[in-house]
This record gives C-alpha cells, sequence and structure tokens, in this order.
C-alpha cells in the first residue's frame, strides 16, 4: 500500500507521470517518422532525438536527469546492526513464551512486540505467533535464533504495523517459521 506521507510525493509522482507522457510522445512521433522515412533519415532524427530529450520537461520545468535527494529517508548502516548483549530476549516454549525486558505483550501463544527496539527470539512455538504492532517512529530488530514457529490460521511472524522492521538470522543458527 502507497501512502501520501507529503506534497513532496505528490509532486514527485506528478513529475514522473509528465515525463513519461513526454517519452511516450517523442516515441509515437518516432514510430510515425520511421515508418515514412528512409534509414539515414530516422538515424539522423534519432540523433536530435537522444540530443535535445535532455532539455527541460514542458511540463515540469526540470530535466530528467535531475535528482532530488530526500535526506530525511536515508538508512543508517546502524540499523542492520543487531547485538544480542543489547536486546530484549524472549524466549519461546511451546505453546507461551517468557520475555526479560519491555515492550512486549503475551497472550497464551501470541506474542505482540510494542515498542521499537531489538529483540531476540529462541525456542519453539506451536501454533502461535509474533505479531509486530507499534506506533514507534525508530527501527525494530528481530534476531532469530534458532527458531521454530507453527500457526495453522495466519503467519508466523506478522507485521501489523511497523515503521521499519529488520530481521536478522542469529549466526550458525537454522529458524523455520
Amino acid at each position: 500500500m502507497f501512502e501520501y506521507s507529503s506534497g513532496t510525493d505528490k509532486n514527485a509522482i506528478q513529475a514522473l507521470l509528465a515525463y513519461s507522457y513526454t517519452f511516450y510522445y517523442r516515441f509515437v512521433i518516432y514510430l510515425q517518422i520511421m515508418n515514412k522515412k528512409s534509414f539515414s533519415e530516422v538515424l539522423i532524427f534519432s540523433f536530435f532525438l537522444a540530443l535535445f530529450s535532455c532539455e527541460k520537461d514542458q511540463y515540469t520545468g526540470s530535466s530528467g536527469n535531475d535528482q532530488v535527494a530526500d535526506t530525511s529517508s536515508h538508512e543508517s548502516i546502524d540499523d542492520y546492526i543487531a547485538d544480542s548483549a543489547n536486546s530484549v530476549h524472549i524466549l519461546l516454549q511451546n505453546t507461551t513464551a517468557s520475555v526479560d525486558g519491555p515492550g512486549v505483550t503475551i497472550n497464551g501463544s501470541e506474542i505482540t512486540i510494542t515498542s521499537s527496539g531489538t529483540y531476540e527470539i529462541k525456542g519453539t512455538l506451536n501454533n502461535g505467533r509474533i505479531l509486530v504492532n507499534t506506533q514507534d517512529e525508530a527501527t525494530i530488530k528481530l534476531i532469530l535464533n534458532q527458531v521454530n514457529i507453527t500457526c495453522s490460521n495466519s503467519a508466523p511472524l506478522f507485521i501489523v504495523k511497523a515503521q521499519k522492521v529488520i530481521i536478522n538470522l542469529a549466526d550458525n543458527s537454522e529458524n523455520f517459521l
């Protein structure tokens, strides 16, 4: 699902559509000329088309080669480094689980992560699931370490709502969902 988060997204989509329309229009003209002209005339037209296709677009006022950097959404390498020593540990125990820190609620075989942070998950959960459901803007990191989760009526790991979730696999571990 795509949502507009700001007017900038709408402007970018409008610019893309205008650029696509311009490209399509130029391509149609190219095909019409190609059907009526000799090979040398088509070659000359192709050269001029390529030469002038980088001009400012009449619809957006920008050239097709402009790139706009959105520095607010750049990712950090730290997002992908998960440290199990500084994480909340979730131990799956067949039909339930235990946890040693905040940000997790357990309701029988349904474990819900409710806040951002790093969570190391170990063990087996039969006919249960792990939900990620948070309003937090920060990243949620899940470390799967020898995990085996089965669920007969839903996904064993279900991201309900989160800004960003990164799933890491612990070294030398086999994990089954």
